[in-house]
């Protein structure tokens, strides 16, 4: 059986120390075991928490890279409104019901797999298909992570799922970046050329980081 209370108990720790990336994660861990489980209540608050946090995070990750300006006063009141999230009735709710969840069996969950592979490949097919597309990027990332959590919740290898996220996770940060950039009318040049590289990734990377991923699933079949 597979508890969820560590994970759990790691997602209040981290919303105690107002630690914004680790509060998604933790977050979004546990959204892909309720998808385990098959359970759709409860997956909306997670979403909602996620959401609190994330303008705070895009602020946290552009202040680390310097690329663009960001103001005390902005990132504190990003911080602010997910400090108040946080303390909200829906918050403290959501930590009850999680906590009266029962283990996960993993032959339930085994079962969810295949469809989460079915939804990445989908995603894979269109992010190479049209390597400029961002949202479809963006798309392939996301699923790349939910099944990257799911493998580690089930003691599975996940490296193949990893490597994708983090070479589309640098580019979704510059796209970030580059759209704060041009709102600010940010003139340096080399900068915004830069960004706008970065934020289109490296196709030829992706499709080789893809073709990995499908030797390791004939190996596996």
């Amino acid at each position: 059986m597979i508890d969820l209370a560590p994970q759990l108990s790691l997602l209040e720790a981290r919303a105690q120390a107002l630690e914004v990336h680790g509060l998604r994660v933790a977050a979004l861990r546990i959204n892909v075991w309720l998808e385990l489980c098959g359970h759709s209540a409860l997956r909306s608050d997670l979403r909602w928490l996620r959401l609190s946090a994330r303008e705070a995070r895009d602020l946290e990750v552009l202040e680390k890279r310097a690329w663009v300006k960001i103001s005390a006063a902005e990132l504190e009141h990003a911080r602010s409104t997910l400090s108040a999230a946080l303390a909200s009735a829906r918050f403290s709710g959501l930590l009850r019901a999680l906590a009266s969840l029962p283990p996960l069996e993993p032959r339930r969950a085994q079962r969810a797999l295949p469809r989460m592979l079915t939804r990445l490949r989908r995603a894979a097919d269109a992010a190479l298909k049209a390597p400029n597309d961002e949202a479809a990027r963006h798309r392939l990332r996301r699923r790349a992570r939910r099944l990257r959590y799911a493998c580690e919740w089930l003691g599975r290898p996940a490296n193949e799922w990893i490597a994708i996220q983090e070479e589309l996770g640098r580019s979704n940060d510059a796209a970030v970046a580059l759209e704060r950039a041009r709102r600010q009318h940010v003139g340096d040049a080399t900068l915004l050329a830069a960004l706008t590289q970065e934020a289109r990734g490296t196709p030829v990377r992706l499709r080789e980081l893809w073709e990995q991923v499908e030797r390791s699933l004939e190996e596996e079949a």
